[in-house]
């Protein structure tokens, strides 16, 4: 366009800038379609006297460029809203099928229970069910068996991994995760329909454990290179460290509330003191070898300090893990060769549960004894059970006391398996393999939870 000729610039009324004789065409098309002229931009119809040449010493062209991405950039985010918000729609009504759901198992379960109740109080009268002693039968009561009373459904796109529980917050703490991130999924037991998730990590959640100081407060790590300190119940994560390697476990300190462990998958163990936000303030490597640590449990002994690890070759004890001569105390390692894959610690008892794996020779899971006698540290095997089940899967084993015995529970494909030092006490079935299992006490009742990556098993 110039200042003259067939191209001067032309301005409408509306203010829009054209050349002047494509607005004189664009005119006579629009009076041969018997048409009001409008402007091609902004439609608003004008006469040929509103036609009026600009003239200016200075014709500069706009570049729109900027102008047409950004435009395009909101059209993109204002549809990535609407999916947004049409999937948010879809989650709640899935939410909502899947508490009415629950109600009703809930509902159904609570039937069958009376039913139960009302067929056992018939056999009694019966004569039917009666202990050959007074011992015998205060003995079976005081470990009758394991009933299921609630299956924690989790939601089709999420997978669990590991679960903590704790007693005095009546709750269990689940890792789950979906396509948005992963996170932890709380259970409450006073509640069994309520289920609250948050989001707190990118990649696959490895570890959580409750803060023995305060039971709200979890640690959690996994593979995306951090460990988190987050409240449950105001569903936020406080403290965030990162992380040089995958993290496989965590830990709280028994004795410092400061003090938090994390096991990374290149077998170092590094210290955070919850004071310093930025980075560790210790390392420490049992060896060379990048195995990755799966357990770690902080114990108080007398005056010492321990740190329990097992990596997926061997198990070993930190002495003193703060200072800078702390010990290493290697566990013996199994005769036959089986290697950890899960390390569980009882403070109450002083036992550990190392359970171990060996290709297709199936499992083997070994109750020791901490010692701590003349200021050295030893640990004793006090028993073994051997199953038969192979355990292809990274998965969590427990111990607890029941009926007076410290038994061992542990997972298979199918089934948690609760064993004693002689003989399988209980199998509870699940519907997909057993990758976690926890018991503590909730009130005047043992819990036992059984994770599997579609749903947890609640059993009383």
């Amino acid at each position: 366009m110039h200042n003259s000729g067939e191209h001067a610039i032309t301005s409408l009324k509306c203010g829009h800038l054209f050349c002047h004789q494509c607005l004189v065409d664009w005119f006579v098309r629009q009076m041969k379609a018997k048409d009001k002229a409008h402007c091609p931009q902004c439609k608003t119809v004008y006469r040929k006297q509103d036609m009026r040449r600009i003239c200016t010493p200075n014709i500069a062209v706009y570049d729109t460029t900027e102008l047409q991405r950004l435009r395009k950039q909101v059209d993109e985010e204002r549809k990535k809203a609407n999916e947004a918000v049409k999937e948010m729609t879809k989650l709640n009504m899935s939410t909502t099928l899947y508490r009415r759901h629950m109600a009703d198992l809930n509902r159904r379960n609570e039937e069958l229970k009376a039913e139960n109740d009302e067929l056992r109080a018939q056999l009694q009268s019966l004569g039917v069910l009666c202990g050959s002693s007074s011992s015998s039968s205060s003995h079976a009561a005081s470990t009758s068996a394991f009933e299921k009373f609630h299956y924690a459904l989790l939601p089709c796109e999420m997978t669990g991994r590991v679960v903590a529980l704790s007693g005095a917050e009546e709750m269990a703490v689940v890792s789950a995760g979906h396509g948005c991130g992963y996170g932890l999924q709380r259970v409450s037991m006073r509640d069994l329909a309520a289920m609250d998730h948050f989001i707190n990590h990118e990649k696959q959640i490895r570890d959580v454990k409750i803060s023995p100081y305060q039971r709200s407060i979890v640690l959690s790590t996994g593979h995306d290179r951090s460990l988190a300190l987050s409240c449950v119940h105001n569903k936020h994560t406080m403290q965030r460290y990162t992380l040089p390697k995958p993290a496989w476990s965590c830990s709280f300190d028994n004795n410092d509330p400061n003090l938090i462990y994390c096991g990374l998958a290149s077998n170092v163990v590094s210290i955070f003191d919850i004071r310093n936000t930025k980075s560790s303030i210790k390392d420490m490597q049992a060896s060379a070898q990048n195995y990755g640590i799966h357990s770690m449990t902080s114990v108080a002994m007398g005056e010492k300090r321990l740190l329990l690890c097992s990596n997926t070759v061997e198990s070993y004890i930190w002495e003193s893990p703060t200072r800078e001569d702390a010990t290493l105390h290697k566990i013996q390692d199994d005769p036959d060769g089986y290697k950890p894959y899960s390390l569980d610690y009882r403070h109450e008892s002083q036992t550990l549960l190392i359970s171990s794996r060996r290709g297709t020779f199936g499992t083997k899971h070994s109750l020791c004894k901490l010692n701590n006698d003349d200021d050295t540290i030893s640990v004793d095997r006090l028993w073994n059970i051997n199953d038969e089940q192979t355990q292809p899967l990274m998965a969590r084993t427990c111990h607890f006391e029941w009926g007076g015995d410290l038994v061992a529970s542990f997972g298979t494909s199918n089934n948690a398996i609760i064993h004693d030092n002689l003989k399988k006490r209980q199998s509870l079935e699940s519907d997909k393999p057993v990758l976690d299992v926890k018991a503590d006490r909730v009130g005047n009742e043992l819990i036992l939870a059984a994770l599997t990556e579609s749903g947890l098993h609640l059993c009383k």
